[in-house]
């Protein structure tokens, strides 16, 4: 991945939201006509929130976190979101001359682990917290995983199992 795709997504995630948070506001004056629109709102956005939250623990710079992202992006106008360099700032990936965007950055893997069925989210956080990157939890073996606390036997075959399901997954989807 780069900081532009990473961006880029969280571009249109940010973009969303304020659209979702417009559309808010309009149901509320539609009273009760506007709730078929409040319903088809929130099917529409159901999750994505959870994955804006993968995404920025997965990419953020050691030290920088999720809040201050939310206030600094708060601050960016509508205008300024359409610049990819301004919302790598606001993520602590970009330069202020907006060169740094086809650099490379790598996953964490928390938003692969949470795709696991039957993992817990508990188990997910401490995995990355003690591996710190997706390469390093996947050439991981079970052993090491039952290693890391909150992780049992039980997980962490899980976790081995869903990883190995999830990479055959990726490699028929690319040659389907």
């Amino acid at each position: 991945m780069t900081v532009r795709d990473v961006t880029a997504v969280l571009q249109l995630l940010e973009m969303v939201s304020r659209i979702a948070s417009d559309i808010d506001g309009y149901v509320v004056e539609l009273g009760t006509d506007g709730r078929l629109l409040a319903l088809q709102v929130e099917e529409l956005t159901r999750g994505l929130m959870a994955e804006r939250d993968f995404l920025l623990t997965d990419y953020l710079p050691e030290g920088l976190d999720t809040a201050t992202v939310d206030a600094r992006l708060k601050w960016v106008g509508s205008p300024a979101l359409l610049d990819l360099a301004m919302v790598a700032r606001a993520m602590g990936l970009g330069g202020a001359d907006g060169q740094d965007l086809d650099a490379s950055v790598s996953p964490r893997g928390l938003r692969i682990l949470a795709k696991i069925p039957r993992l817990p989210l508990v188990t997910a956080r401490a995995v990355v917290d003690n591996w710190g990157s997706l390469q390093a939890v996947l050439a991981a073996t079970v052993e090491e995983l039952e290693a890391v606390d909150d992780v049992g036997a039980r997980q962490a075959r899980t976790l081995r199992d869903g990883l190995s399901r999830l990479a055959e997954v990726s490699i028929a989807d690319r040659y389907a």
